[in-house]
């Protein structure tokens, strides 16, 4: 039977810091699945919220395309079991949410029942239901399981092949519907929905990339983070590394792939420190290295060490200028008895460091980039954003990514 869920179990809250107010947050911060697929299905099923969010909703996840004229109403429920929605010849699909989306481990949980967290059903005039979509949902680093999900194929008597999808997917088409209903009580619902998604499941990212060496979890993953600062949004270079000997790991047992990765940061920058770091660098050699594609016989970064070079031999770049490392460093800024710094290795193969000076002789561990990550950073930016961002400095360009705040 269809749970009856409200909006008046999610009481308005002030997150402390942030300065906004979202209806869908609690003062113990804390969220498992079953409280965040409620949330979602509390708008769906809200009575002020239009049949057409449903709709929107179950053909992004099932890449499907119902059309809202083929339905009455939509039906929601939550921890429901095989049984209580028997199949009427309508397709029915199994949809798996997670932060990433293609994680899925082949893998059983440790929890086996076989309760789906979500289930949406568009019902058509006559009473029959034209699409059921069946919904297990991740949250944070937990990653999606192909056992379970092949598992509710089954019991759910569900069509083959499972979808996954992030939520970052789930957020861009509730934000696409939230624009279409304005001001209106449920464009309020939707958005705030939206800001609660994001804010606790996507993390503001972007430009997330990965390769791998041959083997089944990818070696690297990046992508570059925002946030909003004291003086601005700000921007930050993420790198998860697989170590070699995870490898060797029992899969069986890893709950998350996050779990086989060690997590390795710049800094955060706002317009000014990124400015300080990359104004030295004349905007042709930019230009050069970060927006033009590279050549056969030079990466983007050799394109950076052959400025350095000369620029360190004409006199370009001085040594007295920096504070933190003067051989190696090529922009830097100073903040409260700290320095970030720009670092380009010239001895043997480039590389490129973002480093911090934590005093006392100390430095951060820093996050260095090779010839092909440094590639593979850049690239998995878009090119506009690239351009804005670290050839002009313009961090305007960084609102879009905060917009469901």
């Amino acid at each position: 039977m269809a749970e009856h869920l409200t909006l008046k179990s999610f009481p308005a809250y002030q997150i402390a810091g942030e300065g906004w107010q979202n209806i869908f947050a609690t003062s113990s911060g804390n969220y498992d699945e079953g409280h965040v697929i409620s949330r979602l299905l509390a708008v769906l099923a809200h009575d002020t919220v239009p049949i057409s969010l449903g709709v929107a909703l179950t053909n992004a996840l099932t890449n499907t395309n119902t059309d809202e004229s083929e339905v009455d109403f939509v039906t929601i429920d939550r921890e429901f079991s095989p049984g209580e929605y028997p199949s009427q010849g309508e397709p029915r699909y199994v949809v798996g949410i997670s932060r990433y989306g293609e994680d899925v481990l082949e893998a059983a949980p440790a929890d086996r029942q076989a309760r789906a967290d979500g289930l949406i059903q568009l019902i058509a005039p006559d009473k029959s239901p034209v699409l059921t979509v069946i919904i297990e949902a991740k949250r944070g680093s937990n990653s999606l399981s192909a056992e379970q999900l092949n598992r509710y194929e089954t019991r759910f008597n569900a069509d083959s092949g499972f979808r996954t999808r992030s939520w970052g997917d789930v957020c861009k088409t509730l934000h696409t519907v939230a624009l279409g209903l304005g001001d209106s009580t449920a464009g309020v619902l939707v958005r705030e929905l939206t800001a609660f998604l994001w804010e606790q499941e996507v993390g503001k990212r972007f430009g997330a990339t990965e390769y791998d060496d041959g083997g089944v979890i990818p070696e690297h993953r990046f992508w570059w983070e925002v946030r909003r600062g004291n003086n601005g949004p700000e921007v930050r270079i993420v790198d998860e590394y697989r170590p070699q000997d995870s490898e060797d790991i029992d899969m069986e047992n890893v709950d998350s792939v996050s779990e086989l990765y060690d997590t390795y940061t710049s800094s955060w920058y706002d317009e000014t420190e990124l400015d300080s770091l990359f104004n030295n660098i004349p905007e042709r050699v930019l230009n050069k290295s970060l927006l033009n594609p590279p050549t056969s016989n030079k990466s983007r970064l050799e394109v950076l060490t052959d400025w350095a070079q000369k620029a360190r031999q004409n006199g370009e770049l001085h040594r007295e200028n920096f504070a933190g490392n003067p051989r190696r460093g090529i922009g830097e800024f100073q903040q409260g008895g700290q320095i970030a710094q720009l670092h380009l290795g010239l001895d043997g193969s480039p590389v490129l460091k973002f480093h911090t000076y934590k005093g006392n002789g100390q430095w951060g561990s820093p996050l260095t980039l090779t010839e092909h990550e440094f590639e593979t950073v850049i690239e998995a930016m878009p090119r506009d954003v690239r351009h804005a961002l670290l050839v002009e400095r313009d961090f305007s360009v960084l609102d879009k990514f905060l917009e469901f705040r």
